[in-house]
């Protein structure tokens, strides 16, 4: 399958390649508190419901051809099917050129 997958692939001409990727930011990640002796780096886990913390994602494409970010799209919360669905009919599709592929990395959205 992936020496299928490399084949297909290589027969794409590398101008018409989309990456697309989503990621997410927690707001609430910092540690109020904490000690180490001066100079010495602190490291801990932060502990808590990420239900209460305020998330910011980015879902955006990339253009092999271009060499820039294309249809970039951020908001309150989490990636879910309903969200990236949205962005693909609204937002990217628009923007794609005829005979551009999207390559994206397996997703549970």
């Amino acid at each position: 399958m992936r020496q299928e997958y490399q084949e297909t692939l290589n027969n794409i001409p590398k101008k018409n390649l989309i990456y697309l990727d989503e990621s997410g930011f927690d707001l609430s990640m910092r540690k109020e508190y904490g000690w180490k002796v001066r100079g010495q780096r602190l490291y801990d886990n932060k502990k808590g419901q990420r239900k209460y913390l305020k998330r910011i994602t980015v879902i955006s494409a990339y253009s092999n051809n271009t060499n820039k970010l294309v249809a970039p799209f951020y908001f309150e919360g989490n990636t879910n099917s309903e969200m990236f669905n949205l962005w693909i009919k609204e937002i990217l599709l628009p923007e794609l050129k005829p005979n551009q592929t999207i390559i994206m990395s397996p997703s549970q959205i």
